[in-house]
């Protein structure tokens, strides 16, 4: 697949402070400045700069025990959290307004489910707990919370003994110097965000010891390149002799999304005209990307939802010569089949209806006018091609998506990233 530009980025530990202190959490930020911090980096991302699952967590045990009432747990850390941009493992940092009984309880439930492999501690269980740790699994069989048979009580084991490490790795880490699961919410914050671009580059913000964001990092490749942050979403760029600058262009927020993100990266470098320095365009590479822990998987989503949102991306054409495409794109899910519209007008091209049915490869539709050079006709995606959707959103329920499409016919090329939120 032939791509716009490559893109290698890495920053110096001296703009962080130096050696280890980039991924150290500091504990002693206060209200006002943890409000600073999130104005601060908010100027380059608007993604939620710390996340957890405690109020995920909760949701599913009650779902499964069939529990009533909204949980009281917040899945986005507050203002007054001092880990922001940070992710953290130590209970001990979390508020206690913030963890809440509902998810104390919650995890009480799900650490019985340990107790399954143990002969000694599952004898010793209640028909009350072995019923729920049943549902907790997603058993649907109805058996007695009061009395069970030996047949049960071996049935209802053998079920949740091939099932429960998956729903554990679901909610927690595991620790495996401890040979067992962290009983704490997971937690996600900038500096575990990574940003995907189109030209197969990851990227990775980088934080100081404060949580401030003050640069980009490339974990994808070497290189000479890095990117330290000057002005609000603007980086000084180097590349050997090479200066310039670079604009990290984050769409994300402005059409709703909270847990993911898309956009652009787009390069300049200083050039020297008759005595006078000026700006001369590198690349522009296109990136999506979001927090693993607010995502939700198709397998857990039925019936149909419904997306509006906005795509970016660039079309290569005739002579390898660029086209930029931005336009307002609609999604559809129903039932495991997602048709992506993207609507390029405004740029002079196509516009674009992708289809995928469940277990299928996508297919792609052209129509409408382009600018001459950049026509395609459209067909089944190749196994070289890519469609990667993905949702976000609270409790395993879907409220926004984002992903990147690439598409490739003879000496033409499509590669955008897009995003939106539920309707």
């Amino acid at each position: 697949m032939k791509k716009i530009s490559v893109l290698s980025c890495v920053v110096a530990l001296a703009a962080c402070g130096g050696g280890d202190s980039a991924h150290k959490i500091d504990t002693t930020n206060t209200k006002n400045e943890l409000v600073a911090i999130q104005a601060f980096n908010s100027e380059v991302i608007g993604i939620s700069q710390s996340v957890n699952n405690q109020a995920d967590t909760v949701s599913y045990v009650h779902s499964a025990l069939g529990i009533r009432g909204a949980s009281t747990v917040s899945s986005t850390d507050s203002s007054t959290d001092n880990r922001i941009g940070h992710s953290t493992t130590q209970t001990d940092r979390i508020p206690d307004n913030i963890m809440g009984k509902q998810y104390v309880a919650a995890v009480e439930k799900l650490k019985t489910l340990t107790k399954f492999s143990d002969d000694t501690e599952f004898a010793g269980l209640t028909p009350t707990q072995l019923v729920e740790s049943y549902k907790i699994i997603g058993g649907k069989t109805e058996y007695s919370s009061t009395e069970l048979s030996d047949d049960d009580r071996a049935a209802i084991r053998s079920a949740v003994l091939a099932k429960y490490q998956d729903i554990l790795n679901r909610f927690f880490d595991y620790d495996n110097d401890a040979a067992d699961w962290r009983w704490e919410p997971m937690t996600r914050g900038l500096s575990d965000l990574e940003l995907e671009t189109v030209n197969g580059e990851t990227i990775k913000l980088v934080l100081n010891d404060k949580g401030r964001i003050v640069g980009l990092d490339s974990i994808t490749g070497g290189g000479t390149k890095s990117f330290l942050r000057t002005v609000k979403n603007n980086f000084e760029y180097t590349d050997g002799e090479v200066a310039g600058t670079a604009v990290l262009n984050s769409l994300g927020a402005k059409y709703g999304l909270k847990y993911s993100d898309f956009g652009s990266l787009a390069v300049m470098k200083n050039v020297t005209v008759d005595g006078e320095t000026k700006s001369q365009p590198v690349s522009t590479d296109y990136f999506v990307g979001g927090y693993d822990i607010k995502q939700v998987s198709t397998a857990d989503m039925s019936g149909e939802y419904q997306f509006n949102g906005y795509a970016t991306g660039a079309v290569t054409g005739a002579d390898a010569k660029t086209l930029a495409v931005n336009g307002a794109t609609t999604l559809v899910f129903n039932d495991g089949d997602e048709t992506l519209t993207m609507d390029f007008t405004d740029s002079n091209w196509h516009n674009v209806v992708v289809s995928r049915q469940e277990g299928s490869m996508a297919n792609v539709q052209f129509t409408g006018e382009t600018a001459a050079g950049f026509e395609m006709t459209g067909g089944t995606f190749a196994d070289t091609d890519k469609l990667d959707i993905k949702y976000y959103g609270d409790n395993n329920a879907p409220s926004e998506f984002s992903g990147m499409a690439q598409y490739s016919e003879s000496d033409r090329q499509m590669n955008v990233v897009f995003g939106g939120a539920k309707k």
